[in-house]
């Protein structure tokens, strides 16, 4: 198991290369419901989470206009009294109480932070979310959310909220996405290490990729459906798209790709590796996992998995994919590993977008590209 010193009232932790694996294979799973997905994924982080106190996870669809639903509420891990009244004590007063508009500028904070961090930026220029901070101060939030708060009413309900919540978000633009939040006894003093944030970043880009795989196809088109397949006892592709076959450059990166997936499942690995081989998209364009046919055959394959940018006339379309994740919060290193693109790339989209758009400053940017998406002018095609 891996471990990061944080630099806050605790440590956060990071997956080593078996970990990570074990998080890839649970958000590649094309089979079962939404809420059998979320679940194992929550149990594949739960290791490198929790400490002792539960890691809760829901939903996000904000496919509809004006906001964000939550949905499929779940608690992996924690006490038995916080698994018998989370529910009752935090989900249905806290979260549940949100409007639709607050839960979706609650999850376009970033991607990987601390629920306080969380609270602080998205209360900056959105007003809906700073009046219901400014509703729970009032109402006595800061004291109820003391772990031992010696003037609550009610002590033993009391000491079963935690006042702060280590959340891995990933969202995608297109509205699907899920959030992981790891319960934490004491508030956060600093930001996360960068090598931390970096390391859920990249898992929560594959979550993503992995939600928008699921909505394409099923387990049993994995194979059939496939761009690329290689077989895994002979190293050769097995079959490939005619847009690949025609190609002979994107024959032979597509072919790596899955020839590195094979290296992951078949080496030790060091931790960090894992991650920089099996990229949340390669190329931008598929995405590369692990099947097995009837006969128990193992196979590597690519499916056509790109992102989907809406439609504004003024944008290219690498512009908009951009320019929807600036909006979710994505740092340039973060959108460049989904898109499969390197981060000084990503930099230079950014300043064309601006230039564009007549902003100056990735906060001004960031704020017109909320509103570009609330007015339509970023929709699906």
């Amino acid at each position: 198991m891996g471990l990061v010193r944080g630099s806050g009232a605790f440590r956060e932790r990071v997956p080593d290369a078996t970990g990570t694996l074990a998080i890839l294979d649970a958000a590649y799973e094309l089979g079962g419901t939404y809420e059998t997905w979320l679940r194992g994924v929550a149990e594949a982080m739960a290791p490198f989470l929790d400490e002792g106190v539960g890691v809760e996870a829901f939903g996000v669809d904000a496919r509809g206009p004006g906001g964000a639903d939550f949905i499929a509420p779940l608690l992996v891990g924690g006490t038995d009294e916080w698994q018998q009244r989370w529910r009752e004590n935090w989900w249905a007063p806290f979260m549940e109480s949100l409007d639709a508009p607050t839960r979706l500028s609650l999850v376009s904070t970033g991607v990987c932070l601390y629920a306080v961090e969380a609270w602080e930026v998205a209360s900056r220029g959105l007003p809906t979310y700073r009046a219901f901070l400014e509703e729970l101060a009032r109402s006595g939030y800061g004291r109820t959310l003391g772990r031992f708060a010696p003037d609550a009413e009610r002590p033993e309900d009391d000491k079963l909220f935690y006042p702060d919540s280590f959340n891995v978000m990933a969202v995608e633009p297109g509205g699907l996405g899920a959030v992981f939040a790891a319960n934490r006894t004491q508030p956060a003093r600093e930001p996360a290490p960068e090598a931390v944030r970096a390391t859920w970043a990249q898992l929560a880009a594959h979550l993503t990729a992995a939600l928008r795989l699921r909505a394409r196809t099923t387990p049993e088109r994995a194979i059939d459906g496939a761009e690329a397949i290689l077989d895994g006892a002979s190293g050769r592709l097995a079959h490939a798209s005619d847009a690949i076959a025609r190609d002979p450059r994107l024959c032979e990166s597509t072919r790596a790709a899955l020839l590195a997936l094979v290296g992951l499942k078949g080496k030790r690995l060091p931790d960090a590796a894992v991650l920089d081989v099996w990229r949340a998209l390669h190329e931008g364009s598929l995405s590369v996992l692990e099947r097995f046919d009837h006969d128990g055959r193992r196979y590597y394959v690519a499916h056509a998995n790109a992102p989907v940018a809406g439609h504004d006339a003024l944008l290219s379309r690498r512009e908009r994919e951009v320019l929807e994740r600036l909006a979710l919060g994505l740092s340039n290193k973060e959108i460049g590993y989904q898109l499969g693109i390197t981060a000084s790339t990503v930099t230079a989209y950014v300043q064309r977008i601006a230039d564009k758009l007549g902003v100056r400053g990735r906060v001004a940017l960031v704020m017109a590209a909320r509103a570009r998406i609330a007015e339509g002018e970023l929709s699906e095609p």
